[in-house]
């Protein structure tokens, strides 16, 4: 279904940059974190111009972002360097939940 948005380069570099600004604030949130993205820049300035915030405010192991982030993952069939980062951490917060 998105093969018109990744069918231009423009279009499907910014589709990469909201997947992987959104696999990273769902891994925030499994592990405990309150996320919030916000504009840091004007958008004239730079293309790249999404702040996460996040704050520890919980225990990791939030069923609803665990949910969406495997339902995202095997969707769009990858694995993230982030997740590949923290892969013993991720696994003890799914495993756990």
């Amino acid at each position: 279904p998105f093969a018109p948005v990744l069918r231009y380069g423009m279009l499907h570099e910014r589709m990469g940059d909201v997947l992987t600004d959104s696999f990273r604030a769902l891994i925030l949130c499994m592990m405990g974190y309150r996320v919030a993205m916000m504009e840091f820049v004007a958008p004239d300035h730079t293309p790249k111009n999404l702040l996460l915030r996040a704050v520890q405010a919980g225990q990791p192991g939030h069923r609803p972002s665990i949910a969406e982030y495997k339902e995202m993952q095997a969707y769009w069939q990858v694995h993230p360097y982030l997740h590949q980062l923290l892969d013993a951490e991720i696994k003890a917060v799914m495993e756990n939940a």
